[in-house]
């Protein structure tokens, strides 16, 4: 396993061990790709809804929708501040 994390990733010092850093590394590179992904999934999404609002459609209707998008929004900030704490 520590042989292919080194041939994906071309981290490690030798091949037959994983250090804790590369590991985290890795783990926090995903996680800001995600977030940066999820922001702009949100930025769609705010281009949308006020394309509807001009329309005169409104947001009504859309029930949870706009309470999940404000949730994602929170989730997305708490990943970022863990992301700038491990830096």
């Amino acid at each position: 396993m520590a042989q292919d994390f080194r041939a994906a990733f071309g981290l490690g010092e030798n091949d037959p061990t994983i250090t804790t850093v590369d590991a985290d590394g890795v783990a926090l590179a995903a996680i800001q790709g995600l977030n940066a992904k999820l922001e702009e999934k949100l930025q769609q999404k705010g281009t949308e809804d006020r394309g509807v609002e001009e329309v005169g459609g409104g947001t009504e209707g859309t029930g949870g929708q706009t309470d999940r998008t404000l949730e994602l929004d929170w989730q997305g900030r708490r990943l970022t501040s863990w992301a700038e704490l491990l830096r």
